[in-house]
């Protein structure tokens, strides 16, 4: 394991390792985050090697319907396939216990993207088995901006290297007999002059969260998903509209349809916090019609501040549909 600016960063470190060929071709879904599959588009227009999306259906959204998706896009060209832990705007805890497996028994390698992991949901990186993982610590986990990891497996750390090489690159040995590192955690330790400092504040990151709730971080993400569940059943309900994905396809997040409207995304978070004083994320509907709220409970948030909040969307739809 090694530490990068930000998943983003990790992913593209991993497309930077690659050995692609032109007709090669590597999978994502339509639920992905764009800086992502921004940078699996790019580094497939410079090797000739193609982007193939799995189209996750929104209406019949379930760990089947998901697996079978990304299952029939594999073909003896796949190498290799992007997965979110947990989706970003669509809030979906993805089956990738299933995913890495039915994949590795094809040949095929995972590059995990658990953004919202650290601190969010339960991990176990040596069981699940992805080729590669990155997860960010200044989301859940409460670490400044610029932290993050990258874990690559054991059996794929030979030769693997960052995107900027530094002093000494060329005399690795030497380098790794001084640090007693491997090449692999040498070079990522030593990227130029990289602020480190918010490296070294992960482990008081974590014995805070540690101390928050009896029960230490695994509370704080008990504590998180059950609000998660309370907030999204009572939006849904001033909403009048139903749950989009399982329970048990969700961690400490979710997405709500709003009632129907012409609002633009933006033109609605912009107004939730100039008027109610509200941060919190509107997305498109992936049907393609619509908006959807996401909720991202942490422990300072209260059932009341989800209550107002379902209050204000509807006092703005309202508001915007008397002007229409």
């Amino acid at each position: 394991m090694v530490f990068v600016n930000n998943a983003t960063t990790a992913v593209a470190t991993v497309l930077h390792n690659l050995k692609l060929e032109p007709n090669d071709e590597m999978i994502v879904t339509n639920l992905e985050y764009p800086a992502c599959t921004n940078n699996f588009d790019f580094v497939a227009q410079q090797t000739g090697a193609k982007v193939v999306v799995a189209e996750i259906q929104w209406d019949d959204i379930c760990e089947n319907s998901i697996v079978d998706t990304i299952m029939s896009k594999a073909t003896d060209r796949t190498k290799l396939v992007l997965i979110s832990l947990i989706t970003s705007a669509t809030a979906v805890r993805m089956p990738i216990e299933r995913i890495i497996k039915e994949l590795k028994a094809l040949g095929i390698e995972t590059l995990l993207d658990a953004a919202h992991g650290p601190g969010c949901v339960p991990m176990d990186i040596d069981t699940w088995g992805a080729a590669y993982t990155t997860g960010n610590g200044h989301k859940w986990l409460c670490s400044p901006k610029g932290v993050a990891f990258l874990h690559v497996r054991n059996d794929l750390q030979d030769g693997f290297r960052p995107m900027v090489l530094s002093n000494h690159a060329q005399s690795l040995e030497a380098a790794c007999t001084r640090t007693q590192r491997s090449a692999f955690n040498h070079e990522f330790d030593y990227m130029g002059t990289d602020d480190r400092t918010g490296v070294l504040s992960i482990v008081d990151s974590i014995a805070f969260l540690q101390g928050v709730l009896p029960g230490g971080i695994d509370a704080v993400m008990a504590h998180n998903h059950k609000l998660c569940l309370e907030a999204r059943d009572l939006l849904c309900e001033m909403f009048g509209t139903k749950p989009a994905v399982p329970d048990s396809m969700l961690g400490p997040l979710a997405v709500i349809d709003v009632p129907s409207t012409t609002m633009e995304p933006g033109v609605l978070r912009e107004l939730l916090f100039a008027n109610h004083r509200i941060e919190t994320m509107i997305v498109p509907s992936p049907k393609g019609n619509g908006l959807m709220v996401r909720v991202s409970p942490q422990v300072y948030n209260t059932i009341e501040q989800y209550a107002y909040m379902g209050e204000a969307i509807l006092t703005e739809l309202k508001a915007f549909e008397n002007k229409a």
